[in-house]
């Protein structure tokens, strides 16, 4: 009974952490940190007044070009739902408008999922429990009194596309002689070069790397988002959530059913030294010393479930990498893209994205406008929902 309420306490202790912080800008000094080798104060001087300061960590900066002139963007990666994140986006946003520097604010969300806490009041669990970056972002444009944009596909075109994927691959992993598998390691490899892609020298940015990734106060504060996350999808979501479980575990275990199933659970009945309580490498040894001849059922069987377990990495990667990143990679730039060509001169986009999509986002904004997306169109066209 200790323990388990010993665990008790701190789940609801750290998915409470977050929701204790406080988004106001703390300083000591009124000066901006630097968030990349091209940030810089805008104006040329800062205010003498306690201001936020620019995060050091988790912001890549860069010139999206307009017509003939530039605009500055700040890409912000996250961790989802993760304290420190929250804290670094609340930042971002308020030191550039503190400065009447920004022009609109860009979330990695769409329609659909807005709706979900947009009107969620300061009492709510989604408030209290689950507050997450997008809408601590959410909350500083309007404080600043900026334009909000929702940069992300909508929650029901992805799922429609997602599926499609799935059936795809399907197809091409039980056809290798048509050509299935091959086209499966083509897509893995080209989204997944595109999604982290590597920068060229003549990039207008630095893109984030290692450096950020395991940024000790972002990895000190993981524990948080890898409690809150599944809780908000069930909390929002709870059968899509409990599906998706269901279906992982039954995946996981196919491999082990397979040889299970292989080296004979019910073999007892022909006199086998077999209990259902041996392991797979016991089962084994007692088929090769009883009937040498089962051993080759028992190896067709931990084949078959390699093969599985394979499958199940191409299944996975391939949707991940082309659905939920590579292609929302495109349609995110191109929202980034549009508030840019709103902005008015000198004043700058925030995007917070997760920090899966930040250089992959950066790389096509990088690029003349409309390359990215007529790729994702020719793709879709190619394989329609």
């Amino acid at each position: 009974m200790c323990r388990v309420f010993w665990a008790v306490v701190v789940v609801f202790g750290c998915a409470w952490l977050p929701s204790s912080l406080s988004f106001a800008p703390t300083c000591n000094a009124p000066t901006f940190r630097r968030s990349s080798n091209r940030a810089r104060c805008f104006g040329g001087s800062v205010a003498l007044r306690c201001m936020a300061q620019l995060p050091e960590r988790n912001v890549l900066t860069m010139q999206v070009k307009i017509d003939n002139s530039l605009r500055d963007v700040y890409l912000v990666g996250t961790m989802h739902y993760n304290p420190v994140s929250l804290q670094r986006v609340g930042d971002t946003v308020d030191a550039l408008a503190e400065t009447n520097s920004l022009s609109s604010v860009v979330i990695e969300s769409c329609a659909a999922r807005y709706a979900k806490w947009k009107d969620a009041s300061p009492t709510s669990m989604q408030r209290r429990f689950l507050l997450s970056e997008m809408q601590v972002a959410s909350d500083r444009a309007k404080v600043a009194g900026v334009e909000l944009i929702l940069g992300d596909q909508s929650i029901e075109d992805l799922g429609a596309r997602t599926k499609v994927l799935l059936k795809e691959t399907v197809v091409d992993l039980a056809s290798p002689l048509q050509g299935g598998w091959g086209r499966c390691a083509e897509d893995v490899w080209k989204a997944g070069t595109t999604a982290f892609p590597s920068t060229p020298s003549s990039a207008s940015f630095s893109g984030l790397g290692l450096r950020d990734l395991f940024d000790p106060a972002l990895m000190a504060a993981a524990p948080v988002s890898l409690l809150r996350y599944p809780l908000a999808w069930l909390y929002r979501s709870p059968l899509p959530f409990l599906t998706l479980i269901f279906g992982a575990v039954f995946v996981s275990v196919l491999p082990d059913l397979l040889m299970y199933a292989a080296t004979g659970s019910g073999s007892g009945d022909q006199g086998f030294a077999i209990s259902a309580g041996m392991s797979v490498a016991e089962r084994v040894d007692a088929l090769a010393q009883e009937d040498p001849q089962a051993v080759l059922s028992a190896a067709a069987g931990a084949g078959g479930g390699l093969l599985v377990a394979v499958a199940e990495i191409v299944l996975f990667a391939r949707v991940f990498l082309v659905a939920l990143l590579n292609e929302r990679n495109v349609i995110l730039a191109d929202k980034i893209r549009s508030a840019c060509a709103r902005a008015e001169p000198g004043k700058a986009v925030v995007a917070v994205l997760g920090m899966a999509h930040v250089n992959g986002v950066a790389a096509i904004l990088d690029q003349p406008q409309g390359v990215g997306m007529s790729q994702v169109q020719s793709e879709k066209a190619a394989n329609p929902v």
